[in-house]
């Protein structure tokens, strides 16, 4: 069954992303990232820089997470959401998700009227 696990944010969340079973983010509405290291049991709010909605996110190791949102966000950290930058894409149109090519470094992104954006990781 599902368990119910309280966040206090008030917020919309549209994803949520684990990189153990312990350390994960979720992400909504106004540009919230949120961060926990107990499974989900307490959540922190995290400084994203952005006010944009943030519609989905992808950790690719513990310090290494990328989110994409509307008019053309996308956000990464190197520091384990610590700290965001964000990254340009040239499109102010909605980006709804973003994931890696498995076995590669290539990221995707795709978004409102079939954007799709790709990006060498390095």
């Amino acid at each position: 069954y599902w368990k119910f696990h309280e966040t206090d944010t008030g917020s919309d969340l549209n994803a949520v992303s684990f990189i153990t079973k312990r350390k994960g983010w979720a992400v909504g509405r106004g540009g919230i990232i949120l961060s926990t290291t107990d499974g989900g049991f307490t959540w922190t709010s995290e400084a994203s820089g952005v006010n944009h909605t943030l519609y989905d996110i992808l950790t690719l190791s513990e310090q290494e997470i990328y989110a994409v949102g509307a008019s053309g966000t996308i956000i990464r950290s190197t520091d384990g959401g610590e700290t965001w930058e964000q990254e340009h894409t040239g499109v102010t149109d909605n980006l709804y998700a973003v994931t890696q090519v498995k076995g590669s470094d290539t990221l995707w992104a795709v978004g409102q009227l079939g954007v799709v954006l790709r990006r060498p990781k390095h």
